[in-house]
């Protein structure tokens, strides 16, 4: 099968790979429908390794996907051959002290696809049954391969401290800014202000949902949520960019007492100044994957008409375009260029 491989930085080729052996116990075969190229996956192709282990020499992308079911092992109870599913990419040992607390994404003996196993950038991946949640039949695969990201953000919007009503501040409009305005909606949150300059993606965010979206070129923004929020900050703030700059102002926007999140991946180490949160008392907490069930919760969301992930999707490849029209692309037109959908098969 071709696979899109990972060998280092700026280093993904497309191979032909052995297809995978035949599942046994409770291990499952599927055959990708789509898969979103991811933040994560982009940080990988530009400055890898950082979430694929060290002595991962090569490696398989993607995450974000949907699938059908091809082939079940002998102990598989949950799924039946032709099922479409989407696939949590966490593979856990269930038997830790995060694991028996359902807090998988923190497993200590976690494993994940498409970073330290053989991911969905090819037509078949092997997943364990528990993995895999069934889209239903109103569900487009599409909008499967973005429960992942949209399960990222709706993780945020349930953490303590986020009330219904609170208003919210979300610090680029990215994939995650992006799936961060329409679970904030969607999970009853307030007003929701948008930090982002490029047109489009500003554009989009208004479209999901939005209240403001201030362009940082033509607004000092911690100014301007000042404005708007008579002078407090808004309750919580979600950082999505992964750059020193852009925490600063995550922390300097959320009101005394507030919650900031950070969502984004930083290629190196930051140096961030914490002494607004230290003298004004605010919560920072980082945020990253998923809790067990918010994918189902999702998905419910998806079926109901609550959540439209619809704007996001701005590109569908075939893999074999994957490098030049899709991480490249991501590269050169940061506007235009949203959420990237890619099908193996």
């Amino acid at each position: 099968m071709l696979a899109a491989n990972w060998h280092g930085p700026k280093d993904i080729r497309l191979e032909e790979l052995p297809d995978p052996i035949e599942p046994t116990g409770e291990d499952v075969l599927v055959e990708v429908s789509w898969c979103g190229i991811c933040g994560t996956d982009l940080h990988e192709y530009l400055a890898g390794p950082i979430f694929i282990p060290p002595h991962v020499d090569e490696v398989v992308l993607g995450h974000e996907f949907s699938a059908r079911v091809v082939a079940i092992g002998d102990q598989v109870d949950s799924v039946a051959i032709g099922d479409r599913v989407v696939v949590i990419p966490h593979r856990v040992c269930r038997e830790c002290h995060f694991c028996r607390r359902l807090m998988f994404q923190h497993c200590r003996n976690l494993q994940l696809i498409g970073y330290t196993r053989n991911g969905a950038f090819a037509r078949f991946t092997i997943a364990r049954q528990d993995q895999l949640v069934v889209l239903p039949a109103e569900i487009p695969e599409e909008f499967g391969a973005l429960v992942e990201p949209l399960a990222v953000t709706f993780h945020g919007m349930r953490q303590p401290g986020v009330e219904l009503g609170a208003d919210i501040t979300i610090i680029g409009a990215g994939p995650i800014g992006l799936s961060a305005v329409a679970t904030a909606k969607a999970a009853g949150l307030g007003r929701i202000y948008v930090v982002e300059m490029l047109p489009q993606r500003a554009a989009i965010a208004r479209a999901m949902g939005a209240d403001e979206v201030l362009d940082p070129r033509d607004v000092e923004p911690l100014a301007a949520i000042r404005e708007l929020t008579g002078g407090e900050g808004t309750s919580v703030t979600m950082e999505c960019v992964g750059r020193e700059e852009t925490m600063d102002l995550a922390i300097q926007a959320a009101r005394p007492g507030g919650l900031v999140l950070l969502a984004g991946i930083t290629e190196s180490p930051s140096d961030v100044d914490l002494n607004a949160a230290v003298r004004d008392e605010k919560e920072i907490r980082g945020c990253i994957g998923y809790f067990d069930g918010e994918f189902g919760a999702v998905i419910e969301l998806l079926a109901s008409g609550r959540l439209d992930p619809a704007p996001m999707i701005t590109h569908k490849l075939e893999l074999d375009r994957i490098v030049a029209d899709g991480f490249e692309l991501l590269v050169r037109d940061r506007d235009s260029c949203i959420k990237v959908l890619v099908s193996p098969s």
